[in-house]
């Protein structure tokens, strides 16, 4: 089993359903399904491009953890939210682009995604708080304008970070939110940013 191409009927991908699938390589999803359940794809080692329909509203825990060959995080553009530990060890992993469409990120969501070199976070997160700490290869953030606060250690230890581009709805940056950060040259504040907490830079 090297690609699945999912019928257009199909609602629901549900929980384990291609799990250890280790030879697929290539996976559309259509538009109508609407819920992709935990550990769906968990464990898919060859998977390496993913094409997912604007039907897709959540991705649950663990969705494509340890998929080690899949290079960009494939968010569609109607996703609401992202489960816990959902691109856990993505270790191929170079870009994380989330949609104006997510409100929610859940916790170490890009765990181990040692190769992931850049983030941009779009307007319908409303705290950024998914823990993208000691990620090695990061090198830019862009957060959006609809941003409204940066949680505490966000950022910390990732030590390959340069520039940063923090969007005009922030109005708090925690403590230690980009510390250890030794690499950081360039960072661009939003003009609402009130408070930077101790240690933040």
């Amino acid at each position: 089993l090297s690609s699945v191409v999912l019928g257009t009927n199909v609602a629901v991908i549900g929980s384990g359903a291609f799990t250890l699938c280790t030879n697929l390589v290539e996976l559309t999803i259509p538009d109508s399904v609407r819920n992709m359940e935990g550990y769906a794809f968990d464990q898919c080692s060859s998977l390496a491009s993913v094409t997912m329909g604007l039907g897709v509203t959540n991705i649950g825990y663990y969705a494509f953890s340890e998929c080690a060959n899949l290079l960009n995080a494939p968010i569609g553009a109607g996703v609401v939210s992202i489960g816990a530990y959902t691109f856990q060890d993505c270790r191929a992993m170079t870009n994380a682009t989330i949609p104006d469409s997510v409100t929610s990120i859940g916790d170490s969501a890009f765990r181990g995604c040692e190769n992931l070199a850049a983030i941009s976070i779009g307007d319908g997160m409303r705290y950024c708080g998914i823990g993208f700490r000691d990620l090695p290869a990061l090198r830019s953030v862009t957060i959006g304008d609809g941003v409204l606060g940066i949680g505490d250690s966000e950022f910390r230890g990732c030590r390959a970070l340069q520039t940063v581009t923090i969007g005009n709805g922030v109005t708090e940056i925690g403590w230690e939110a980009f510390a250890d950060c030794e690499s950081l040259s360039s960072v661009v504040l939003g003009t609402n940013v009130a408070v930077i907490g101790s240690g933040a830079f």
